[in-house]
């Protein structure tokens, strides 16, 4: 007597092709789509981060601070966003918090404008947010100002 396996509708033989599919389609590819937004976004940030650090140190060492602070920024924002290549008006000055007296502290914050979705190598973005990175500094008590004459 040979033994005669009995096929049955409940049998899973070949049902591989359509698991890998799903696996790859429904888990790995959103997987990896959602780690290839990480470096975008930390790019924008270091960047706003940066501009943030740069301005604010700007003010802190001027002698004279401008009638506008933060209109007076925007062109070495701009020159920070060109250089690390982001795309025009994505950072922004958004507020000087500070006077030029000596022992207080500067607080200039950047806004920038993150890509909500990137597809890679096409360079596509898919929506945006904005986020706000501040950064303060403190202006040196002893340090020379120059008084403005009357």
């Amino acid at each position: 007597m040979t033994y005669q396996p009995v096929i049955s509708a409940r049998d899973d033989r070949g049902s591989i092709g359509l698991e890998y599919v799903l696996a790859v389609g429904l888990l790995l590819l959103p997987v990896a789509m959602l780690v290839l937004q990480i470096a975008p976004w930390l790019q924008h940030r270091s960047v706003a981060e940066l501009a943030a650090a740069e301005a604010t140190r700007t003010l802190v060492l001027a002698d004279v601070w401008p009638d506008d602070p933060a209109g007076a920024l925007q062109p070495l924002v701009s020159q920070i966003e060109a250089n690390h290549e982001l795309k025009s008006g994505a950072l922004v000055v958004e507020s000087v918090v500070g006077d030029l007296v000596r022992g207080t502290d500067v607080t200039v914050t950047i806004s920038v404008e993150m890509p909500a979705f990137t597809v890679p190598m096409f360079g596509v973005e898919v929506g945006s947010f904005r986020i706000s990175y501040p950064h303060t500094e403190r202006i040196d008590d002893y340090r020379g100002i120059i008084e403005a004459t009357p």
